[in-house]
């Protein structure tokens, strides 16, 4: 689960390392020869909504004040 997920990682890192959100997605997209397609996550993600309500952008933008920047996992189930 999302919140197993983000328990183990705060065990793990530092606590701005820690990611503001899981999204759970089927299938990783990938480029023709097979590696992550980081520009279609991207476009998929772009108005992504964290949880507390904002956007990516708006918190990135609120983030970089206090020069750290939002960060979510997508994961698959394989």
């Amino acid at each position: 689960s999302k919140e197993e997920i983000l328990e183990f990682i705060a065990t793990k890192v530092a606590k701005w390392q820690v990611p503001d959100d899981v999204v759970f997605i089927d299938e990783v997209p990938k480029t023709s020869v097979g590696k992550f397609s980081k520009k279609t996550l991207r476009d998929r993600f772009e108005n992504y909504q964290l949880p507390t309500g904002e956007t990516r952008i708006d918190t990135m933008e609120n983030k970089l004040k206090n020069l750290r920047v939002s960060s979510v996992i997508v994961a698959t189930i394989l």
